[in-house]
């Protein structure tokens, strides 16, 4: 009688290193995106990177007085983020598996023989959106390409939904720098 096979989990050693163990425990890569859907009249996004700037010195400055201050940095800048919080709506998105997203990119040549890219970026947008949306109720492409069609959507909005979701797939941290 023949041996069974074995599978390459059965064959892999007993005692496993923790960097393989951390490779397998991997997941795919998670983002969220803040969508602008009213005007900022302050222009609160600026404010509050300002404030967090403020708050992360104030936490490197180990004095009572900083402290003092730190707490009111903190109590301001939630105050900004609470404010930012109503002209933004952040969508959390999470990469496709690699095949499913070379399949999605390969359904949308470009047709423009000067686009170099090769892909026709607008109509993939909300198959990619749908795709890759985070939410429960996101994975609806028809509603996405509705959505991403209505006249209140420049083209600097969708370019920049699409760079970061194109980012999401692409973009690695770099084999050589540390992580901060």
């Amino acid at each position: 009688m023949a041996a069974p096979a074995t599978t390459a989990a059965e064959a892999a050693p007993a005692a496993t290193s923790p960097w393989r163990e951390r490779l397998r425990a991997k997941r795919r890569r998670r983002v969220v995106i803040p969508i602008q859907v009213s005007e900022d009249p302050g222009n609160l996004a600026l404010v509050v990177a300002r404030r967090r700037g403020t708050c992360a010195a104030l936490r490197d400055i180990p004095t009572p007085e900083a402290a003092s201050l730190l707490a009111q940095a903190e109590a301001d800048l939630a105050e900004a983020e609470a404010a930012l919080a109503e002209h933004v709506v952040e969508v959390p998105f999470e990469s496709m598996p690699p095949a499913d997203f070379e399949a999605l990119i390969a359904l949308h040549p470009s047709v423009d023989p000067a686009d170099d890219s090769g892909i026709a970026w607008r109509t993939c947008l909300p198959a990619l959106a749908a795709g890759c949306c985070a939410e429960e109720d996101g994975g609806d492409e028809a509603w996405w390409a509705e959505t991403l069609d209505m006249d209140c959507w420049t083209s600097a909005d969708l370019m920049t939904l699409w760079g970061e979701l194109l980012r999401l797939h692409t973009r690695a941290p770099s084999a050589r720098l540390p992580f901060a």
